[in-house]
């Protein structure tokens, strides 16, 4: 407290912090490629500086060795007593990078003991990755009852050209629809490889499947697969029908099963479903040597009515038709 006094005039008192304006306040970390961007290099790695600082932001020279945690990455910096600033080389896998998301945030945290913890910063950065994963899928189209499907992911730079990894690098394949295809384990592209090979499963349906790879650091890409089946798919036909059928009478109608080139497929199973204005015996019926089968249809209300026709058979893809069918039902319309 400071006092100051005039006699015959009166007296006043202040109080008064000292601060010692030679003592650490922060410990700034930044990029040498530009104060609010990093840039990997071509394995994920980047530099980084980290120098402390003074109350009156100068750099501080430190009277003993002082060591700091940098998250996400969790490597250590250490700057020396004696020094005012160090220098290290961090590595990227420990968070991911995409093209649309590309800001990460670097806590640097003071450790040890006797730490002074109000040390602690934060900064924003723009990453501006050097490579990516590429996802090559050999078929655009594959089989979906076939079961040892494969696809490759590889390290490229922002060119397209291959990058050899000095460490192992882990992806991440993820199927947008696994009810489709399913990607069972992640591939790990080895050091001094550029890539590995991954496994497709398939589920047996029909459809497509966009195929995503990321690792941490690099920036992902993805890909488009479809399921295609390569079984012949069984044909639907029917005779016997006049234009119109009559109203709660029974019609006999001889169904017919093909596959795509024509051949009648003896012993296929046909089920039939009614819209509710129909009534059919039976309502499962099995195709004979010559590939036919007869069922009986009596239809109960008009002006017209509709039959679901499903066939299936062993080694063949099924078979769908939908039969309308004209009524003579004029008390009925």
């Amino acid at each position: 407290m400071i006092s100051a006094s005039v006699q015959g005039v009166g007296s006043d008192s202040v109080l008064t912090e000292v601060v010692n304006t030679l003592e650490q306040k922060e410990a700034r970390i930044f990029s040498p490629t530009g104060q609010d961007s990093i840039l990997f290099d071509r394995d994920g790695n980047f530099d980084v500086f980290l120098i402390a600082i003074d109350s009156q932001d100068r750099p501080k020279v430190l009277k003993h060795d002082s060591k700091y945690l940098v998250t996400p990455t969790n490597g250590i910096i250490e700057i020396k007593k004696d020094s005012t600033f160090a220098f290290s080389k961090l590595h990227s896998d420990s968070f991911s990078i995409t093209e649309e998301e590309n800001m990460i945030d670097l806590k640097v945290v003071p450790i040890g003991e006797g730490t002074d913890l109000s040390l602690e910063t934060e900064k924003t950065f723009v990453t501006q990755p050097s490579s990516k994963m590429l996802v090559i899928l050999p078929l655009g189209e594959i089989n979906a009852n076939h079961k040892n499907n494969l696809g490759i992911v590889q390290i490229v730079d922002l060119q397209g050209n291959p990058i050899i990894p000095s460490f192992d690098v882990k992806s991440k394949i993820v199927s947008s629809e696994e009810s489709i295809v399913q990607i069972i384990h992640d591939a790990v592209i080895p050091s001094g490889i550029s890539y590995a090979t991954f496994p497709i499963e398939t589920t047996g349906a029909v459809g497509n499947s966009v195929i995503s790879a990321s690792a941490k650091g690099v920036i992902g890409t993805e890909d488009e697969i479809s399921t295609s089946s390569s079984l012949t798919q069984l044909k639907i036909f029917a005779s016997g029908l006049d234009e119109l059928i009559p109203v709660d009478q029974p019609v006999e109608i001889k169904l017919f099963i093909d596959d795509e080139n024509t051949e009648s497929i003896a012993g296929a199973l046909i089920k039939i479903e009614t819209d509710g204005n129909s009534l059919v015996d039976p309502g499962m019926v099995r195709t004979g040597p010559d590939g036919s089968a007869v069922i009986r249809l009596t239809a109960t209300n008009g002006p017209s009515i509709s039959l679901n026709l499903i066939a299936t058979a062993d080694g063949y893809s099924e078979g769908k038709d939908t039969l309308t069918i004209n009524v003579d039902a004029p008390d009925k319309l």
